[in-house]
C-alpha cells in the first residue's frame, strides 16, 4: 500500500467506476447507477484527496487494483464516536473475494489506532454492506448519497 498521488486519480476514476456498474447492477436501478457514474468525475477525486489521505494498491504491473481514502471530515451523521470518515473503499473486480479489501481496510485502520481515531464511518454501498460487517462496522441507519441520492447503509465503527 502507497499513498495515492494526484497521477492516480484517473486510475481510481475509472476503478470506481468499474467496480459500481459491475457490483452494484443487481442491487441499484439502472437510473441509480447511471447517477452515481455520472458523479464520478477527475476533480471529485482531487477534492477528496485534498480533504484526507488516498491510498493505492497496485498488482505489480504498476496497475491500481484498489484504492481508499479516508478524512476527519465527515459528512454524515454519524454518532459521536466517528472522527474519521471512509469516503472510498474500491477494490477491482477482477480482485474481489482475494483479501483486497481486507488488507487495505485493515492497514488504513491501524494508521487511525496509532492517530488514537475514536471510530470510523462510512456511507456504504448495498454490495459493500457485507464486507463491512464483516470487519465489525454496525449499520446506524439509512440515508441518501450526497453526491448521488442513491440509499445507503450508514455504517460505523468504534476503533
Amino acid at each position: 500500500m502507497r499513498e495515492a498521488t494526484e497521477s492516480d486519480y484517473t486510475n481510481i476514476l475509472e476503478l470506481s467506476v468499474d467496480v459500481f456498474s459491475k457490483t452494484c447492477r443487481f442491487l441499484y436501478s439502472e437510473n441509480e447507477i447511471g447517477i452515481w457514474i455520472k458523479a464520478q468525475t477527475f476533480q471529485r477525486f482531487v477534492d477528496y484527496g485534498n480533504q484526507g489521505d488516498y491510498f493505492v494498491l497496485e498488482d505489480g504491473q504498476s496497475k491500481v487494483i484498489a484504492a481508499a481514502c479516508i478524512s476527519t471530515a465527515t459528512r454524515y451523521n454519524f454518532s459521536s464516536s466517528v472522527d474519521h470518515e471512509i469516503y472510498t473503499l474500491f477494490v477491482s473486480s477482477d480482485y474481489i473475494l482475494k483479501g483486497i479489501g481486507h488488507y487495505l481496510y485493515n492497514e488504513i485502520e491501524k494508521r487511525l489506532v496509532l492517530k488514537k481515531a475514536k471510530g470510523i464511518g462510512v456511507l456504504s454501498s448495498l454490495y459493500a454492506h457485507p464486507f463491512y460487517k464483516k470487519l465489525g462496522f454496525t449499520q446506524n441507519g439509512t440515508t441518501r448519497s450526497l453526491i448521488t441520492n442513491v440509499k445507503c447503509p450508514i455504517m460505523e465503527k468504534v476503533l
